[in-house]
């Protein structure tokens, strides 16, 4: 869990130009392999409809991954770990760390 947490804690302060044409690369092709399957594309189709009322073309979702920059994904990861994590564990409880120190690391 400390190497998790230090992760979780770097997104706050950098994102690499890499990391970040990475990600956007993995989130666009998530998304294009998904439109191959009837299963896949009926579901979200359903999910815009009923979310945003129309459905959203591919290449907007695509444009909007694109223009995601490092600032705007260390705001969120700022917002996110300002707010108490909920923690769930499985298996030997005793090695987890107590949520105030988890707390503390995320607050980096």
């Amino acid at each position: 869990m400390p190497v998790t947490l230090e992760e979780l804690a770097k997104v706050q302060d950098h994102i690499s130009t890499p990391e970040l044409l990475r990600a956007r690369a993995q989130l666009k092709a998530g998304l294009l392999m998904s439109l191959e399957s009837t299963g896949s594309r009926c579901e979200q189709i359903a999910r815009q409809w009923q979310i945003f009322g129309r459905i959203i073309p591919a290449s907007e979702t695509v444009a909007k991954i694109e223009a995601v920059t490092e600032a705007d994904i260390r705001a969120v990861a700022a917002k996110i770990f300002r707010t108490r994590p909920t923690l769930a564990t499985l298996g030997p409880i005793r090695q987890v760390p107590r949520l105030t120190n988890i707390i503390d690391r995320l607050a980096a």
